[in-house]
């Protein structure tokens, strides 16, 4: 006599075995995640074993924010806008403590102008001469006193025309205009996106749908109008993002990035971008990687787009 149940214990095998799988499959993939603020990796060990072994530090929108003193996981962007709404005097020496691989300029905050404004290039200057990243803070803001006329991101297109030899960098995709972020990415060879900051809060409280609605979908349409995977790198945006919803989080957002393109999306992109092989991304191969990624990312892709 069969056996009814043995249906349903094969089902529930199957189950545990992709579920095993699942987990695994997140675990031995290596994450740099470049959108945190105040991130030390030492004080989050569990994060590891979701494959995040590394973070780009970010400083506030209005340049507060200390660099992070984990060197082996943790490189710093330093904050360009003092106090005062002005471009600070002392990026230069900034930069020479070497704790720091990128620029940071929060637009409508504290300072009160376009990406095209004058007083910014010396700021491109310093970057194309230090050979490295300028990353823009567009988008939406819960701060009463920013100015919306400077969060969308199209005008940065004429300043990334205007230097072709710095890379630019839209963070957390310009939401909510991530149209016009994709637009300019697309467009701009030296131009990429860090998409973070769909969803934040407890994400582990929040109804599927509103997630694929908001996260997901977005980010698959993002991936496929830019057609180039070198462009876009992951990011979390904690603590916006709260540390025990990262593992939900990273789940949703592979769901959006095609396998072939996850190796690219959650790691390569940001340690190519930011030379994190100068830092404590040790890898024999990394910097070939990193060669032929530089060559490629400047490369748009053949298959074009109907206009």
């Amino acid at each position: 006599m069969k056996n009814p149940l043995k249906p349903i214990l094969i089902f529930f095998t199957l189950l545990a075995v992709i579920s095993f799988l699942a987990n695994n499959a997140i675990s031995q993939e290596k994450i740099i995640d470049a959108q945190t603020r105040g991130i030390n990796l030492k004080e989050q060990p569990e994060w590891k074993t979701l494959g995040i072994v590394g973070f780009v530090n970010m400083p506030g929108a209005d340049g507060d924010g200390k660099p992070s003193d984990d060197k082996d996981n943790v490189i710093n962007c330093l904050g360009v806008i003092d106090d005062n709404g002005k471009i600070s005097t002392q990026i230069k020496n900034d930069l020479k403590t070497k704790k720091y691989n990128c620029l940071k300029i929060s637009l409508g905050y504290k300072f009160k102008g376009y990406a095209s404004d004058k007083s910014l290039i010396p700021v491109y200057k310093i970057a194309d001469q230090k050979d490295i990243p300028v990353v823009f803070d567009f988008g939406d803001s819960s701060q009463k006193d920013e100015s919306f006329k400077f969060g969308p991101p199209l005008h940065l297109d004429e300043v990334a025309v205007a230097n072709r030899n710095v890379d630019f960098v839209i963070s957390r995709c310009g939401n909510p205009w991530i149209q016009d972020a994709a637009q300019v990415a697309y467009k701009n060879k030296n131009v990429f996106l860090e998409c973070s900051a769909f969803l934040t809060g407890d994400i582990d409280k929040m109804d599927v749908k509103e997630i694929t609605a908001t996260m997901v979908d977005p980010l698959k349409w993002v991936y496929y109008y830019i057609e180039n995977p070198q462009r876009i790198m992951y990011g979390s945006d904690y603590p916006n993002v709260k540390g025990d919803n990262l593992k939900t989080y990273l789940q949703y957002y592979k769901g959006a990035i095609p396998p072939a393109a996850r190796q690219r999306v959650f790691y390569e992109n940001a340690v190519c971008l930011y030379k994190l092989y100068n830092n404590f991304i040790k890898d024999n191969n990394i910097i070939d990687t990193c060669k032929e990624w530089r060559r490629q990312s400047k490369v748009k892709s053949q298959i074009g787009r109907a206009n």
